[in-house]
């Protein structure tokens, strides 16, 4: 379905997993990537990308130093879409992550980071807006929301 797939991580461990999942496939790659450095992908022309519970787990500051990369490694007219946990459409009460989440956070804030971050999908957009892309929120409901991005 595609030319080539470039399966980036900075665990060793999820590019493991990745490998023998798409083992049978001889036009994928795989690489171990320091934390928000994209340039192993400078000279891939990439057309397209997806995150998959990758945002969910980004501050502001990853969310927005994460877009920056992305613009600067995707061709003109290049799309991009990723998932988020979103704060604008979080029920507190009926959403199962953020109670649990929130109780882990209570009992150990000093000791751990948390696993799961909660951005606003109108702010994200708005930030991608700023950095050069054309954002569009595909679908908001349940406390995430899936956000696709393409640079002019």
């Amino acid at each position: 379905l595609c030319k080539q797939l470039y399966c980036l991580d900075i665990s060793n461990e999820f590019l493991r997993f990745a490998r023998e999942e798409l083992q049978q496939f001889n036009n994928v790659g795989f690489h171990r990537m320091s934390y928000g450095d994209l340039h192993y992908l400078d000279d891939k022309k990439i057309t397209k990308g997806y995150a998959n519970a990758v945002f969910i787990h980004f501050n502001f500051f990853d969310v927005v130093m994460y877009l920056q990369e992305i613009y600067r490694v995707l061709a003109p007219g290049g799309l991009f879409m990723f998932g988020l946990s979103n704060t604008d459409c979080l029920d507190l009460r009926g959403d199962r992550y953020f109670s649990m989440v929130m109780a882990d956070y209570v009992k150990q804030r000093s000791s751990i980071a948390t696993l799961m971050q909660w951005n606003s999908s109108r702010g994200v957009c708005s930030a991608a807006r700023q950095i050069g892309f054309e954002a569009t929120e595909l679908w908001a409901a349940q406390g995430s929301a899936m956000i696709l991005v393409r640079k002019a």
